[in-house]
């Protein structure tokens, strides 16, 4: 028996059975290869070889058997690309293949209707027949992915069965590198800003997560033009070119900040955003450039999250919780600058379980062309710090003081995040102690140990690495948006 099955698909004719081939276009032959299933499946024998019944046998067979028939599809329209390249169709070279004929068959555009229904048919009946469900996981596109909420936001989006590319500039240290060997993640060095990477990186792409950006105020008004070509200028070119390539939904990650300062006790989605800052307002900007995008192909939402607060491979100590919790830690102090305003907070955790909820749900319905506030507490800034204070001199049996100087950051908000947990039934798990505790878990490892002072290090803090770093397009070579 060959370890190999030969398939021949004549794709010259059209739906209409006339030859639609131009003399230019290459009669397809497809030849594949895979490893054959296991003997002894009842209902699937190979040619040549006896039928067992072995129970031993018939144990090992399940994924072998699964994982062929998926492959079979897969490798059958992968083998197609020469010939959609030749032709007028354009498609990538790791295009979704999706069980279902008319989605397909529509993104394809390559085999006739009935061939490809026959095809799926029976791989989807032989998958019934063991008692496993054929379905399709997505392929996604992380911008900004190696960042400190793609480094854990990646890792969930692989676990839940997800094809994952990444596509960062890594000004930063890369906070995947313990999952660079995985089969299933792609990792793209390259600037959201350089048009021709953006648009091979989208092929093939289901679903965006757009998190590449200079984040927060100091940040931002550091060096507000290459803030804003990273920001907002490339933008537009991002969510069209994934439109246009086929991708259905575009998940934008915007900011809570878009409030800026609201009298209202605690703000919804249905509250104006009125933001104070250049960073707030490009935010408020980028939601209306990707909404006024959506329709029934292409599905768009904006998380407008709270604070992040948490552990990632790639720390930051320059958001509110984490760095009360490292000047605790570093200095034996903290310092509160002004206090009195309110902070909501997210745990990184829940932010990344969400991401990953939007990302596999069949439809987004009612949410598509909407923004979502996700914030699970609202507390102020000293409040925090209390916090803060109350769980380190717990975990190190300390008494670290706190103090308070004036500031000029006015920006105050408190969100309303029911919409989110009334459509989408989702629940935060975490809590900003589960924070604290993540960071002293990983302070006491020994994990800081190569860092002369968290609080003055630029790979922990997003100011201090513009600062030292060259985070500009115009030295690179290629087109800019």
């Amino acid at each position: 028996m060959p370890a190999s099955l030969m398939m021949h698909c004549d794709c010259s004719h059209g739906s209409n059975g006339r030859s639609n081939r131009s003399s230019s276009t290459p009669h397809l032959k497809t030849h594949l290869a895979f490893s054959k299933p296991r003997c002894g499946d009842p209902g699937f024998t190979v040619p040549g070889e006896p039928y067992c019944s072995s129970g031993a046998i018939r144990r090992e067979r399940n994924l072998s058997c699964l994982l062929w028939a998926s492959t079979l599809t897969k490798r059958l329209c992968l083998s197609m690309m020469p010939l959609m390249r030749s032709t007028s169709h354009v498609v990538s070279g790791s295009a979704p293949i999706r069980f279902g004929a008319t989605q397909c068959n529509r993104q394809l555009h390559i085999l006739p209707q009935g061939l490809f229904r026959h095809l799926m048919t029976s791989l989807c009946r032989f998958a019934a027949y063991k008692g496993y469900e054929m379905t399709e996981h997505s392929t996604i596109l992380v911008t900004g992915g190696s960042g400190y909420i793609g480094a854990q936001l990646v890792p969930k989006l692989l676990a839940a069965g997800c094809g994952v590319r990444v596509l960062d500039a890594q000004f930063f240290p890369n906070g995947l590198d313990r999952l660079l060997e995985n089969r299933r993640l792609e990792v793209v060095r390259g600037d959201i800003r350089d048009k021709p990477i953006v648009e091979d990186s989208l092929r093939g792409i289901d679903t965006v997560i757009h998190l590449a950006a200079v984040a927060n105020d100091p940040s931002f008004n550091l060096d507000p033009e290459v803030s804003r070509s990273i920001n907002i200028d490339c933008l537009p070119h991002l969510a069209r070119s994934a439109k246009r390539s086929g991708c259905q939904r575009f998940i934008y990650a915007s900011s809570a900040s878009v409030y800026g300062i609201n009298a209202e006790p605690v703000v919804d989605e249905t509250q104006p955003c009125m933001p104070v800052t250049d960073y707030s307002r490009y935010k408020a900007e980028g939601e209306k450039i990707v909404f006024d995008l959506t329709d029934s192909s292409f599905e768009t939402v904006a998380v407008r999250a709270a604070t992040v607060c948490g552990w990632s491979p790639r720390q930051r100590f320059d958001l509110t919780v984490n760095m009360l919790t490292a000047s605790a830690l570093a200095r034996g102090q903290i310092t509160v600058f002004g206090g009195d305003q309110f902070r909501p907070s997210v745990h990184i955790g829940d932010l990344c379980r969400l991401y990953t909820v939007l990302a596999q749900r069949d439809s987004l319905d009612t949410l598509s062309g909407r923004a979502i506030n996700v914030g699970y507490t609202n507390h102020t800034v000293s409040e925090i710090a209390t916090q803060v204070k109350d769980v380190v001199d717990s975990y190190f049996n300390v008494n670290v003081p706190i103090s308070t100087t004036a500031t000029d950051d006015v920006r105050s908000y408190r969100l309303d995040s029911r919409l989110m947990r009334e459509e989408l039934g989702f629940n935060f798990v975490y809590a900003i102690r589960d924070a604290i505790l993540e960071i002293c878990d990983r302070w006491q490892s020994g994990w800081f140990n190569d860092s002369a002072d968290v609080l003055t290090d630029p790979r922990y803090h997003n100011l201090l690495n513009i600062r030292v770093g060259d985070w500009s397009y115009a030295l690179r070579s290629g087109p800019s948006c």
